[in-house]
């Protein structure tokens, strides 16, 4: 199944929560939603438990995709996010105390990617290769090929409405 579907029982209610949204009624939405050209090729993270890195940069890739290039996606790079998010003497030389950290290859947060994709932008795969293991942070400013403008980890949440939303924009 690709794209956003509907379920049919959804579009006859009418308790839809206005307090987040737009506060457009769920007749209002369209029944079906395909991001697929704006979502790159599969990705393989290997052995490296880097889910959330590749989760976050899917995401700016696709939103960059449809917003920015109207076109294919640049692939961003997990291997920046999940050498330089970690807590080592490196990424504290480079960039002083962070926000949050993530694990490496043993996890971490959608949230402490974006945050660090805002604040120091984030480098392409063509830059800064992926190999599925932890190294030492090599980041580069003169490399860096887009940063997060904003981001939010809850829309949806508990308001299936207001991510049917988000999805439609």
């Amino acid at each position: 199944m690709s794209g956003y579907h509907v379920d049919e029982s959804e579009l006859e209610t009418s308790a839809v929560n206005t307090n987040t949204g737009s506060g457009r009624r769920l007749n209002d939405l369209p029944k079906k939603v395909n991001h697929k050209k704006w979502m790159g090729d599969i990705k393989d993270q290997g052995a490296c438990g880097s889910c959330a890195a590749f989760a976050a940069t899917t995401a700016l890739e696709g939103t960059i995709a449809k917003k920015v290039t109207k076109d294919t996606p640049v692939h961003i790079s997990e291997q920046h996010l999940v050498d330089c998010t970690m807590d080592t003497d490196k990424t504290r030389e480079l960039f002083g105390e962070l926000k949050a950290y993530a694990g490496g290859c043993n996890g971490g947060h959608m949230n402490t990617h974006w945050q660090f994709m805002m604040d120091h932008g984030s480098m392409t795969i063509n830059d800064y290769p992926y190999n599925a293991q932890v190294g030492e942070c090599v980041h580069d400013v003169d490399d860096i090929y887009a940063k997060v403008a904003s981001y939010s980890g809850s829309t949806g949440r508990n308001d299936v409405e207001a991510m049917m939303e988000v999805v439609a924009e």
